[in-house]
């Protein structure tokens, strides 16, 4: 039996463990929940008609009913990690053992009609090369690997790529981690379009950022001194100021937003995936540099992209009653 496979049977077995774990406690938390609500429509009928209980347990029963909701999400988030890495190493004893034809990505959408070697070689299809060889998470990741093998590599970038190989194949945590984000990424984030969006030309000023973020305290403190002193003409002068800003401003903004086709999550999920390769090691002069990329700047790009991820939780709460009247006093 070879190593890798005694490895990965051994990973396996302690996922399974987890998920059983995980899935006892997802069903404890189900059973309890119910029970709350129960006891919710138990203590609502003393309280309105027999009026013989304090309304106050029914905001008891609430808090509990919401603690248990968030633990119970908790536990489904950490049951789905071990769903994926358990499915992760059984594709990869079904590998091993030669039975990998028919449960991946076939790579159809890549095949060329008149490509010179694609359908001689069996590049795409099912049972084919790319379906062995495809582990990637996001379609970016099955792009490129349809490029390396429909286009001609030189000596140097083989050799090079097996020098990462080399050293990526004994990352076996970094594998499971990025395999069980990527799970959940690939249905929540479109790369390319982030990228695309990215690289864009910047169309609102970046030095009026600190004129904005003036205006915002300016808005807040007004309308404090407002509450207190019933003097109202701040909080007008500085609406008026942040109406005009806004006018000049608004047809940028919607222009940048508009290129911004995302969802907050799935951004987290991405800063996730990034900070977890910023924190690996990596002694190979490529994976070295790609790494010290991430970490370039100011700021790392998991944090940057987490910032961004927060800018477009924003940007879809604007829509709300609440976020129009505050988008206004904070431009």
């Amino acid at each position: 039996m070879s190593e890798a496979r005694v490895e990965y049977e051994k990973r396996l077995r302690g996922h399974e463990a987890e998920l059983a774990v995980f899935e006892g406690r997802h069903r404890r938390f189900g059973d309890a929940k119910l029970a709350v609500i129960a006891a919710g429509i138990v203590a609502a009928w003393f309280v309105v008609v027999r009026q013989a209980m304090d309304a106050d347990w029914l905001w008891i029963v609430v808090a509990v009913y919401v603690a248990l909701s968030v633990a119970h999400e908790l536990t489904l988030r950490k049951r789905r990690a071990a769903e994926s890495a358990v499915a992760l190493y059984k594709r990869g004893i079904a590998r091993i053992e030669d039975k990998w034809a028919g449960s991946g990505a076939t790579g159809e959408e890549f095949r060329e009609k008149d490509h010179v070697y694609a359908d001689d070689l069996d590049l795409f299809g099912r049972g084919c090369l790319f379906e062995l060889l495809s582990t990637a998470r996001l379609p970016m990741g099955e792009k490129q690997l349809a490029d390396w093998l429909k286009q001609a590599s030189s000596g140097e970038m083989i050799r090079e790529r097996q020098q990462l190989v080399k050293e990526l194949r004994g990352k076996l945590d970094l594998h499971r981690d990025l395999a069980i984000a990527g799970e959940e990424l690939r249905a929540r984030l479109v790369p390319e379009r982030v990228l695309e969006w990215g690289e864009s030309e910047a169309r609102l000023p970046v030095a009026l950022r600190p004129l904005m973020a003036l205006l915002a305290i300016a808005a807040g403190a007004a309308a404090i001194y407002y509450g207190m002193t019933a003097v109202y003409w701040p909080l007008l002068s500085v609406l008026f100021v942040e109406g005009v800003v806004r006018r000049f401003l608004d047809k940028r903004a919607k222009d940048a937003l508009a290129l911004l086709d995302c969802n907050g999550e799935g951004l987290l999920l991405f800063s996730k995936v990034l900070a977890r390769i910023e924190s690996e090691t990596f002694t190979t002069k490529r994976l070295a540099e790609l790494a010290a990329e991430l970490k370039a700047g100011g700021d790392t790009a998991s944090k940057a992209i987490k910032r961004l991820a927060r800018i477009v939780y924003w940007v879809d709460g604007r829509e709300s009653l609440l976020g129009k009247i505050l988008e206004w006093l904070i431009v």
